[in-house]
């Protein structure tokens, strides 16, 4: 886990072993991504208004738990077998779909893509990682990832419209029209070319404990930026793509953006709220190698 004095600087001569235990998290620094082990206030830059989910206030006995504390039972039963019989990343995630994830998964204007036929990559260009400085490097190289799950917005064709709940501005082939648009060419979805699903703003991914939690967190993180730039770009009012920043819609729009990261690492869980913002003085802005953006995920 980094710390506050671990973080990537400039100009910091670090041995080969110092690059071999945080190299990829300074490459995801020099990115923009900044990992904070707990969530604070002094963390969140002005401006910004974060939605945190809370469970205080519960009672937990109360008969309108009764649901919730089914499904707890019947995940812990999961855990429990899991820990038992040391089964694979694949039981873990899958438990987690039935029991953590089943009721987003069954709702109509969700779109949550998981599972192996189902996965949904999501698509980006990055500049390279310099293997000893961990700075960015003027080589863009086109990126493709499968996160294990992604949480977005459905979209509709018109056989869907008898349903009240179908949205016009969702509609499949309106954003792929506004995607080849001249003026406009908005991605709304992840796989650059589709439109199955809208504006991501949720990702998980897991690992077993044979594997590594480490490398859970940096690929949730990696994706939750993608997916916060591409949020922003919608806040953004309507342009050609690579013609500049273009002003933001409302103060609202600029400051409102999130996505959370979910992790786990066997029965064990973390949860992420992440936000988009400029870089600091203080996080090298202007320097070079480093992004001009930085993108906040901050573990409740």
């Amino acid at each position: 886990m980094l710390t506050l004095q671990s973080y990537l600087t400039p100009n910091n001569i670090a041995s080969p072993r110092m690059i071999e235990r945080y190299g990829a998290d300074w490459g995801l620094n020099a990115r923009g991504v900044y990992y904070r082990h707990r969530y604070s206030q002094g963390w969140v830059t002005a401006g910004h208004d974060l939605w945190l989910p809370s469970l205080d206030g519960i009672d937990w006995n109360g008969p309108g738990e009764s649901s919730r504390r089914s499904r707890a039972k019947a995940f812990l039963k999961c855990i429990l077998n899991n820990e038992r019989w040391r089964k694979s990343e694949y039981a873990w995630e899958a438990d987690a779909w039935t029991h953590v994830f089943g009721q987003m998964r069954d709702d109509p204007v969700l779109a949550v893509l998981s599972e192996s036929s189902d996965k949904h990559e999501y698509n980006t260009i990055k500049l390279k990682r310099d293997p000893v400085s961990c700075l960015l490097v003027g080589e863009p190289k086109f990126i493709k990832r499968i996160p294990d799950a992604t949480f977005g917005l459905a979209t509709f064709k018109p056989k869907d419209y008898q349903n009240p709940l179908a949205e016009w501005n969702l509609d499949h082939d309106r954003l792929e029209a506004l995607l080849l648009h001249r003026h406009c060419g908005l991605i709304s979805d992840p796989r650059w070319g589709d439109a199955d699903l809208a504006f991501p703003f949720a990702v998980y991914e897991a690992k077993g404990w044979s594997g590594d939690a480490r490398e859970a967190r940096r690929q949730g993180c990696s994706a939750g930026a993608v997916y916060l730039d591409m949020l922003d770009n919608l806040a953004c009012q309507p342009g050609k793509a690579g013609k500049g920043k273009r002003a933001y819609q409302s103060a609202e729009a600029r400051s409102n953006n999130q996505v959370f990261v979910f992790t786990s690492f066997g029965a064990h869980w973390h949860i992420l709220v992440g936000y988009k913002r400029p870089r600091l003085e203080r996080e090298c802005a202007g320097h070079e190698g480093f992004s001009e953006s930085v993108y906040e995920m901050l573990r409740q």
